[in-house]
């Protein structure tokens, strides 16, 4: 088949989606179809068929786009030529931003072009931490006690009342954006001294209405699972080198290590995989996802987010897990493909 593959794209996780991007089209490429790589943030392409069959022309692709700086508005523009080409499908492999959040899937059901992974509205919802907290506790999957922080944009940095901290449990206390992922712009805030650390870290994903997301922090372990086809994988472990798992721990070779299965009662293991998929199922999440969980010493459990985009390399989390109940990554990338063909064909 014909293949594009969208990557790269205007948010924070740009390397990362190049780097997923790049694994994806490279096992397309493997499974025998034509790939078209496409950067829409930026209008840059290649085409497989124009690169030689070795792996270091597509490292040095990334290489090369990384250091374009992109621009949300060529998107439309770069979109409307893959409805111009007709792929067979499109596989998105953007994280973060309007590629994970709904809007180039929004563009796309428009043109009726078929593509990988949850539609429009799914991905909104999924991508904004607080209505999918909502969506949650309505499930009655267990979240951790959260407030909104509103700051002001600019000006000095106003911390949280001692009474909002009360209502948190007390420090520590994460500091997130609402939207946005690979723990970019999140800090662990230990004492009042860091409260402007937070909010400095935090520049360029803080919502401008809402601020920023303020969780009771829940020690302990870090557990996810990812879902393919809808249905759970094995709950995976991660144990970070040091600190918690930030974006230095995650895209840092060695700096963590996995555990799949994760060492952790069957029973908790078996109910984070049913609240995953209900989860999913509640908010439309399809062909592939994560769902991210804290495992306390106590035995309380908070689930964390849902990612309707993760990472896509043979050594990220959802290829892991797949990886531990005998499905490869090729197995992986195939089913992909399959399920966004699928919806480019008439129904019978």
């Amino acid at each position: 088949m014909n293949i594009c593959i969208l990557l790269g794209g205007e948010s924070s996780e740009r390397r990362v989606s190049l780097v997923s991007g790049l694994a994806v089209g490279t096992t397309c490429r493997e499974l025998g179809h034509t790939v078209w790589f496409l950067d829409p943030a930026t209008g840059d392409e290649e085409r497989s068929h124009d690169l030689p069959p070795a792996e270091q022309p597509f490292l040095d692709l990334v290489e090369r786009w990384e250091q374009r700086t992109p621009d949300p508005g060529l998107i439309p523009e770069s979109l409307a030529r893959v409805r111009a080409a007709k792929p067979d499908c499109v596989l998105i492999l953007l994280h973060g931003g309007a590629g994970e959040g709904g809007t180039v899937q929004a563009l796309l059901d428009l043109w009726r072009i078929p593509y990988s992974g949850s539609g429009h509205v799914a991905s909104a919802v999924a991508m904004d931490k607080v209505v999918t907290k909502r969506i949650l506790e309505r499930l009655e999957i267990p979240v951790a006690a959260e407030l909104l922080w509103t700051a002001p944009l600019h000006g000095p940095c106003t911390p949280p009342s001692a009474d909002e901290i009360a209502g948190l449990g007390g420090y520590p206390i994460v500091a997130k954006p609402i939207a946005g992922g690979s723990t970019l712009g999140v800090t662990i805030v230990r004492d009042p001294s860091m409260w402007a650390e937070a909010w400095r870290n935090a520049q360029g994903e803080i919502d401008p209405d809402r601020g920023l997301l303020l969780e009771q922090f829940i020690p302990g372990q870090e557990l996810t699972v990812g879902l393919l086809d809808g249905q759970p994988l094995p709950v995976v472990e991660i144990r970070p080198g040091e600190g918690f798992y930030d974006y230095r721990s995650k895209y840092t070779a060695g700096a963590s290590q996995y555990i799949v299965p994760a060492e952790i009662p069957t029973a908790v293991a078996e109910r984070m995989q049913v609240w995953a998929a209900r989860a999913c199922t509640a908010i439309g999440v399809r062909d592939v996802a994560r769902v991210d969980f804290r495992l306390a010493p106590d035995g309380r459990i908070a689930c964390l987010e849902v990612n309707t985009i993760p990472g896509m390399t043979p050594t990220s989390l959802v290829p892991k897990a797949a990886k531990a109940i005998g499905i490869d990554f090729k197995d992986v990338v195939s089913r992909l493909i399959a399920r966004a063909a699928a919806r480019g064909r008439p129904a019978a």
